[in-house]
């Protein structure tokens, strides 16, 4: 009896520390979808952090332009207001598009057992590309 119960846990602990090796192929394609959604969170953060600017910006002149004894003028700063909340909803539109992208990389890496290294990675939103450098460049 006791040599079977030696046994047993030596062949449980056998398996214990296992790695698991999956194809090249089957991790390019899984670290192709990951950086998918990086790409396409980073430029949703660009989007929200412009259209946060645009909002920040229009409303202070738009403000001042109410200021005027141009009614014109007065009735265009009106309209500038307005249209600022057009711009803070895009904002907020673009964050919480970037949230549910940032849940669904961190479900997939959960999945696959691996993840993407973010700390060398830049997104260049103008050129749509991703480059790899050293921390803090």
């Amino acid at each position: 009896m006791k040599w079977g119960i030696r046994n047993k846990k030596k062949q449980l602990n056998k398996f214990e520390n296992k790695k698991v090796n999956i194809s090249d192929d089957k991790k390019k394609k899984q670290q192709d979808k990951l950086l998918k959604l990086y790409k396409q969170r980073k430029e949703a953060n660009w989007y929200a952090a412009n259209a946060l600017i645009a909002a920040a910006i229009t409303i202070p002149i738009g403000a001042l332009m109410t200021t005027s004894y141009n009614n014109t003028i007065a009735k265009a700063g009106e309209a500038l207001i307005t249209s600022s909340g057009l711009a803070a909803a895009t904002a907020g539109a673009y964050a919480g598009q970037s949230i549910s992208l940032k849940n669904e990389q961190k479900r997939l890496q959960a999945r696959y057992g691996h993840s993407l290294d973010e700390s060398n990675m830049k997104y260049h939103p103008l050129k749509g590309t991703i480059s790899y450098g050293q921390k803090g460049k």
